[in-house]
């Protein structure tokens, strides 16, 4: 019987942290996700400097979670949003519009990607 009890707390346990790491990766996925859209309307209104400012506000969220979030989520994928965010705020100029819009949407299509692959289907649990 103490076995059996055991049993339930651990499993009880990993679900639990199972839970949170979902959870947290699908805040991290709006709040950046957010940040970008807000960068993206900043750039179609002509604001440029704020438009910067929310992409560098959307890559410093990423960096903050991004370690706690290797724990959750495959490498792969986050390589290749932190290569998306660290390339689009440099892009908020005049001059380089088409390619800000086009990276930024990268970087939303893999931050989808994300959470897509992390939130409680039965075709992500097989």
């Amino acid at each position: 019987m103490k076995r059996l009890l055991v049993s339930v707390i651990i499993l009880g346990a990993v679900l639990f942290v199972c839970f949170l790491g979902v959870r947290f990766a699908t805040d991290s996925y709006e709040k950046i996700t957010e940040q970008l859209m807000l960068g993206e309307k900043s750039i179609e209104n002509g604001e440029y400097a704020k438009a910067k400012i929310h992409c560098e506000k959307a890559e410093k969220l990423y960096t903050e979670r991004e370690q706690l979030m290797a724990a959750f989520v495959n490498h792969g994928i986050l390589d290749e949003i932190g290569q998306a965010l660290a390339g689009v705020a440099p892009l908020a100029d005049k001059d380089s519009v088409p390619e800000f819009l086009s990276l930024c949407s990268e970087a939303k299509v893999a931050l989808t990607h994300l959470r897509n692959d992390h939130i409680f289907i039965i075709g992500n649990l097989f």
